[in-house]
């Protein structure tokens, strides 16, 4: 990859660091152990619901360069909250959030090492052809977006207080009518 592409990707990560409060490392891959496709950031973001109707998620970020001169980016859920009982149900909610999404990157469950992640891919000709708003909204702001978005309806998953169906409506009115009636779905804000 370009020594001035990877920049550009720098000052994004830089500035969308400072917009959403992300904590970065960034990755010394000099060592003479070195990975497979070396990590080039990872990122930190705590996601809180303002009115406290479900505990923080933490999210993990990393950038990685890989053979092809792709761009690896990946958010996942951290610590790893997945497991036997509510995977399928993870599954069939990801599957559902993926149908609405235009933006390139997809949600996954990995049912090997139960993770719950979004995943997009980038071309080095996208960082030089879009510009970096256009990189910054793939990037950070439609993540992270999403991310807030199904906060709620996969954190009562994950707890095991829904099932898939109660999630996905909740997340099909949100999309519908820009809001959710808490008390249709019995949530109330802590005291």
């Amino acid at each position: 990859m370009k020594k001035e592409s990877m920049e550009v990707v720098g000052r994004i990560v830089k500035r969308e660091r400072e917009l959403f409060g992300i904590r970065v490392i960034k990755k010394d891959n000099t060592s003479k152990v070195r990975q497979m496709y070396p990590e080039a950031w990872h990122m930190f973001y705590l996601l809180e619901n303002e009115n406290n109707l479900v505990p923080p998620l933490e999210i993990q970020g990393t950038m990685e360069v890989l053979k092809n001169d792709q761009i690896r980016l990946l958010w996942f859920i951290h610590p790893i909250m997945i497991n036997e009982w509510n995977m399928e149900n993870c599954i069939l909610f990801a599957n559902e959030v993926n149908r609405e999404l235009g933006n390139g990157g997809r949600f996954w469950v990995d049912t090997e090492y139960f993770d719950f992640a979004y995943e997009e891919r980038f071309e080095e000709e996208m960082l030089q052809l879009s510009g970096m708003n256009v990189l910054e909204q793939h990037m950070f702001e439609w993540p992270l977006g999403q991310f807030r978005d199904i906060h709620i309806p996969l954190m009562m998953l994950l707890q095991g207080k829904w099932g898939a169906e109660t999630a996905i409506r909740f997340i099909k009115e949100l999309r519908e009518n820009g809001f959710v009636e808490n008390e249709k779905y019995d949530l109330f804000p802590d005291a």
